[in-house]
């Protein structure tokens, strides 16, 4: 065929066959992969978003009590005479700090065992989700036990109690939330995600 026929110049087929594409050429490169991994979920957002604001206001709730133990044991102290004067003065001036104290210890127990299943969320393990519940009942006890040495006489006592009341009413619905299908599917996902 001579060069400026035309019939060399038209792709692989011609008018009785299928026209194809021409190949792209061949390089040594291949394309990156996809790196990361898929987007999370609104709910599994929404649901690490009240876990972390009930740890904030429980971490709030904590600093305060340690700012005002000494405020808070005196309100007990009060409160427990009020309610029985024949209680030994002596012991209940030592005994008043040290239940401050364990208060604020188990507060920040609770904070820290939330902390550690809110990872073992984030990193989808299946156990995290059902560890919730426990963990919310066991911050309403907690919360409930510190809000009664909480003096409601001034305003920080109010701002106390509040902060105690959010972050246990966040937790609550933290732990509801875990259970939302899109949470589901975003865990199950894991187990296929290449990342």
């Amino acid at each position: 065929m001579a060069q400026g026929d035309g019939a060399s110049d038209a792709p692989h087929g011609g008018a009785d066959g299928p026209v194809r594409p021409e190949r792209p050429s061949v390089t040594g490169q291949a394309p990156a992969p996809i790196a990361g991994s898929a987007a999370v979920p609104a709910a599994v957002r929404r649901t690490v978003t009240a876990w972390q604001a009930s740890l904030a206001l429980t971490g709030f709730a904590i600093i305060t009590m340690v700012l005002s133990r000494a405020g808070i044991a005196r309100n007990l102290r009060e409160q427990l005479m009020l309610r029985d004067p024949t209680i030994d003065a002596a012991a209940l001036d030592s005994a008043a700090p040290r239940v401050v104290l364990g208060a604020i210890g188990a507060l920040l127990l609770v904070a820290l065992i939330e902390w550690a299943v809110l990872r073992g969320f984030m990193g989808r393990r299946a156990w995290a989700r059902y560890a919730f519940l426990p963990v919310v009942a066991l911050h309403g006890v907690v919360a409930t036990l510190a809000s009664i040495l909480v003096p409601t006489s001034v305003w920080q006592g109010w701002l106390l109690l509040l902060a105690l009341l959010l972050g246990l009413l966040l937790a609550v619905v933290g732990a509801v939330l875990s259970f939302l299908p899109g949470v589901s599917a975003w865990r199950r996902s894991a187990s296929t995600d290449p990342t």
